[in-house]
């Protein structure tokens, strides 16, 4: 974690640079995708700080058509990231994992608001959580996304922080709804995906 300054631990450094407040591993807050507190802060500015050579490459779909852009960042930075597309696509995904990209994916928790004035359907955004997308896979007509994330590590119960087994895969099937605006549904309706990131070796 950003709060224990181990510069040999790249979690704790991505951590450090997303500038995130936190007091331990069960109590922290989120992060904006954009911002003095961000995850777009977190993976330029450690880019910036440990790729000297920009071995890395980033390309983007969804969310703002150029990163850093305004985004709040206070140190130049030696890189941009350009946007493919403006909502989020399985065959993007599928492309840039195959391609050996580190794939970054953020969500919404999204309920639905009743009807108001005959518009079409409202969602309303109540949560988020990332996760890192390492496989994709083809079923018949159905298409899943395979990812991992910090969902099985320490969770506050009782009040008390507790320890559990680490990082958690998962194979979660990806559908298309035309009432959620182009974003991409990941697992159900519930869980809606905003942005992503690719972050690709420039020499392969």
């Amino acid at each position: 974690m950003g709060i224990d300054g181990d510069e040999t631990s790249l979690v704790s450094r991505m951590d450090w640079y997303t500038d995130r407040v936190n007091q331990s591993m069960c109590v922290g807050n989120g992060l904006r995708q954009c911002g003095s507190n961000s995850s777009i802060r977190g993976i330029l500015e450690f880019l910036n700080a440990f790729d000297d050579d920009v071995k890395i490459d980033l390309t983007h779909q969804a969310g703002d058509a150029v990163y850093p852009g305004q985004c709040g960042l206070s140190e130049p930075l030696d890189r941009e990231s350009f946007r493919e597309g403006v909502n989020v696509t399985f065959d993007w995904l599928c492309d840039r994992v195959q391609d050996g990209a580190g794939v970054y994916l953020n969500f919404g928790f999204y309920s639905l608001l009743p009807p108001a004035g005959g518009a079409g359907p409202q969602w309303d955004r109540n949560g988020g959580h990332s996760v890192r997308m390492h496989g994709c896979s083809v079923v018949g007509a159905q298409r899943f996304v395979h990812t991992i994330d910090d969902g099985a590590q320490d969770s506050s119960a009782g009040g008390m922080c507790v320890a559990n087994d680490g990082l958690r895969t998962q194979i979660v099937p990806i559908f298309e709804n035309g009432t959620t605006n182009g974003r991409l549904l990941l697992g159900g309706s519930g869980q809606q995906i905003d942005f992503a990131m690719a972050l690709m070796p420039n020499d392969l």
